[in-house]
């Protein structure tokens, strides 16, 4: 995965700027996205997508290139290698796990980030659909708000990365998440039209952003530096489990409630993930705090 680079290449200290930079980019690009491609994406499907597979994989290809990394001591053997193939691979597994989730901080961090994923599968699914179908706002206009959204989203995502590299990422992922919940009640109650979505969608997306930008510094913070790759990897697994099951769920959830249901999944799972994030802190406290040292399972 790509943050594992940026754990190792990026210096912690200007991480929080780096990232805002990538997400103005980002942002951008989704802008430019919803406010030219996104209707006629719908019948040039095959082509748009394809294009920006393209350049997704030129992007990938000009990483491995051009990015260097730190050259890295070969990992220590921790399994016996004496033994066959399928039992190296089992006792590897184990290990994987045992080190990736018998710690309560890890077991809560994991938690938080994945119940966040899941916590907008639905709005990812079905918001096109609740503007176009319940609010009767036409997809090309929808694709212009959600540019607009972007572009404003892109100019103040640099001092949110100022702020993020002179306070700690737990306070900020925290506090985005009070931020979500409080949208999504005020968008329950009170999105019925087309100003109403254009208010909301700015608002939300500065929100989402907000609290985006401090997922990879919280996981550099926390988990295992000389470790990172694997910790990050279990982190994942978890995040993934999440949003399939997360992606289901919020489908069936819909058919049953309707497309505005959306903001209280939103709310409720958030508010999940909160709660998990408070348990990193009260373990995040019990190993040092702000002198942390990371636990490491042997």
């Amino acid at each position: 995965m790509v943050y594992y680079l940026e754990a190792e290449v990026v210096p912690q200290k200007c991480l929080g700027q780096y990232l805002a930079i990538t997400c103005i980019f980002g942002s951008l690009f989704a802008a430019a996205f919803n406010y030219f491609l996104l209707e006629p994406a719908m019948s040039h499907m095959r082509l748009v997508l394809g294009s920006f597979a393209a350049f997704y994989m030129l992007a990938y290809v000009l990483q491995l290139l051009f990015v260097k990394e730190e050259q890295m001591p070969p990992p220590k053997k921790e399994v016996d290698e004496d033994s066959s193939w399928f039992v190296r691979t089992i006792g590897y597994l184990f290990m994987f796990f045992r080190q990736c989730f018998t710690r309560k901080i890890f077991i809560y961090l994991a938690l938080c980030t994945g119940l966040n994923a899941a916590s907008n599968v639905c709005r990812s699914m079905y918001i096109i659909l609740f503007a176009t179908k319940e609010l009767t706002i036409d997809l090309d206009t929808v694709g212009k708000i959600t540019g607009i959204s972007a572009i404003i989203s892109a100019v103040l995502i640099y001092f949110f990365g100022k702020l993020m590299d002179r306070t700690h990422p737990m306070l900020i992922y925290f506090l985005g998440g009070l931020l979500v919940m409080i949208t999504n009640v005020f968008s329950y109650f009170f999105l019925y039209d087309t100003n109403s979505f254009t208010v909301i969608s700015i608002v939300t997306t500065l929100v989402y952003a907000f609290q985006n930008l401090a997922n990879m510094p919280l996981l550099v913070d926390i988990l295992p530096r000389d470790k990172f790759g694997q910790y990050a990897s279990g982190n994942a697994m978890v995040n993934h489990v999440s949003l399939m099951i997360g992606s289901a769920l919020g489908g069936v959830v819909t058919g049953w409630f309707g497309y505005r249901v959306m903001f209280v999944w939103d709310f409720v799972v958030t508010g999940l993930a909160t709660l998990a994030l408070i348990g990193v802190y009260f373990e995040w406290k019990r190993y040092g705090g702000r002198n942390y040292k990371a636990p490491i399972v042997d």
